[in-house]
């Protein structure tokens, strides 16, 4: 089951309500999927021939990942608290890219 989720009530509530109406399923895995904020493409252009702002992007970025990673991982702390096994839980954090 794929539950997408960011930071707000809704995610949590979605999860919560995931994790207990298939507690009796034990074939259910789930991933929980986090898509990072998109960089505007003006920033990633500039990033390409300015250093300054390669740095500031990167910063950014991993500051982006490191906020999905909590995300993700609060929620699945809080399916395992409703019962789900910890191994049926998978955690992806992906970046938006541009098209």
């Amino acid at each position: 089951m794929l539950i997408a989720v960011d930071d707000c009530v809704y995610s949590k509530r979605a999860v919560t309500y995931a994790a207990r109406i298939s507690s009796a399923a034990t074939d259910i895995t789930y991933t929980l999927f986090n898509m990072l904020p998109l960089i505007p493409r003006i920033f990633m252009d500039m990033a390409e021939t300015d250093p300054e702002v390669k740095a500031e992007v990167n910063e950014i970025v991993r500051k982006d990942t490191e906020a999905a990673g909590c995300v993700v991982e609060e929620f699945k702390d809080l399916m395992v608290r409703e019962g789900v096994p910890e191994n049926r839980i998978e955690t992806v954090t992906e970046p938006i890219s541009h098209p």
